[in-house]
């Protein structure tokens, strides 16, 4: 009998047009440049991204299975704002996933792996050394990610990442002018990967559950000196921002 690998020719991988608008509108979103409860008018993003408006719903539905994107028959299509109970929920469930991780990572994980976790958090403290938080965030994601993949468990990872994209707008929105935050941040880091070293349980949970606690401190802190701006982006009721694509999304689309 014939393999099927004889039978069925493979699939190049390329990406389409809808997948291209989900990815551009998630990023933007992530990123802080949409921002929570901000109304995303179909005929403007449309206009703005060269596309009809199927791919644009069909994005839609696949953000709003990621609480990315609130849609309703009356509003249509609106970021989903920020919630303080969503980001309980998100470290509680985050711990319990990094713990399982940690466990596995730390069996797993190759000289290599280590390295590169290495070199990515010698990225993390130069931009926090000069106070450049986005390079610090373009460092932070694939540290984790090297950790994540070395547990060998593809839909683990997926999780993790998910999780850790949710937050990471928590981070935008209420710690971008913590300078404190983000040199804290990068120490326990350190601490991290000298844990993953040891394959130290016991001192990741810890370790890990004192973030967690850290970053919602943080969070809590900022919606109490800031403006009405801030508390908006959680709060019912406040309009943030006006109908139209912003101009940096715009340029994360080219």
């Amino acid at each position: 009998m014939r393999g099927i690998e004889n039978v069925v020719p493979s699939i190049p991988k390329r990406v389409t047009v809808r997948d291209q608008v989900y990815e551009t509108l998630r990023a933007s979103i992530l990123a802080g440049k949409l921002v929570p409860r901000q109304p995303l008018v179909e005929a403007h993003i449309s206009a703005q991204l060269n596309t009809s408006k199927t791919p644009l719903r069909e994005a839609f539905l696949r953000l709003e299975a990621e609480e990315l994107v609130t849609l309703s028959p009356h509003r249509g299509a609106v970021v989903s704002h920020l919630s303080l109970q969503e980001l309980r929920n998100c470290q509680h469930v985050r711990l319990v996933l990094e713990v399982a991780a940690f466990e596995l990572a730390a069996d797993n994980i190759t000289r290599d792996e280590l390295n590169r976790t290495r070199s990515w958090l010698d990225r993390m403290q130069d931009a926090a050394l000069r106070g450049d938080w986005e390079a610090y965030r373009q460092a932070h994601r694939p540290f984790h990610l090297t950790l994540f993949d070395a547990t060998r468990n593809p839909v683990l990872t997926k999780l993790l990442l998910d999780l850790f994209d949710r937050m990471q707008r928590y981070s935008r929105f209420c710690l971008e002018p913590n300078a404190r935050y983000w040199q804290q941040d990068e120490q326990d880091h350190h601490t991290t990967l000298a844990v993953f070293e040891r394959k130290d349980a016991v001192a990741f949970r810890e370790l890990f559950s004192r973030m967690n606690a850290d970053f919602l401190t943080y969070v809590e802190q900022a919606l109490q000196c800031h403006d009405s701006d801030l508390r908006g982006y959680f709060a019912d009721g406040v309009q943030t921002g006006d109908n139209s694509w912003p101009a940096e999304a715009t340029q994360a689309a080219n």
